[in-house]
């Protein structure tokens, strides 16, 4: 069995794919090495406080700091994902509009195969515009998709 190769392998591998090309600058505000750092550290309790942040009984000043930042560094990585996600497989974010007509016998309506689902919009506009303000409009120029905002 064929080990995965280390987070730098994979990071060069992403970061020369010409499809992903137009959203890496928008990424790049992001702190994904803090993130990844964060996140390894929580995962495998690497300090007695990320241990102790998992129970509740034991009162922690700053365990709402934490949380935050976690809940932060998941926005991040969720972020990242469907950004990558537009570029390769556009197609998942689509609304259902244009195959709902097709399954019922009807001519689809002009352009439907580019809109994007609704509850995908609202979770553009609410959380990655104000994390990301130029992401939209570089899925948009290489996509094609109608996205708002």
């Amino acid at each position: 069995m064929k080990a995965l190769p280390r987070t730098g392998g994979i990071a060069k591998y992403v970061d020369a794919a010409p499809e992903l090309s137009a959203v890496r600058p928008c990424l790049g505000a992001l702190d994904y090495a803090g993130v990844r750092e964060r996140c390894n550290d929580q995962t495998h309790h690497n300090f007695l406080d990320h241990l102790l942040l998992n129970d509740g009984k034991v009162y922690l000043k700053n365990r709402a700091e934490w949380i935050a930042q976690l809940g932060s560094d998941t926005l991040d990585i969720v972020i990242l994902h469907l950004a990558y996600s537009f570029c390769l497989s556009g197609h998942h974010m689509m609304s259902s509009d244009y195959m709902d007509a097709l399954e019922v016998g009807m001519t689809p309506e002009h352009g439907s195969e580019d809109w994007v689902a609704p509850y995908v919009q609202a979770f553009l506009a609410e959380r990655v515009v104000p994390r990301c303000p130029g992401l939209i409009e570089a899925l948009r120029k290489e996509t094609g998709m109608e996205l708002e905002g």
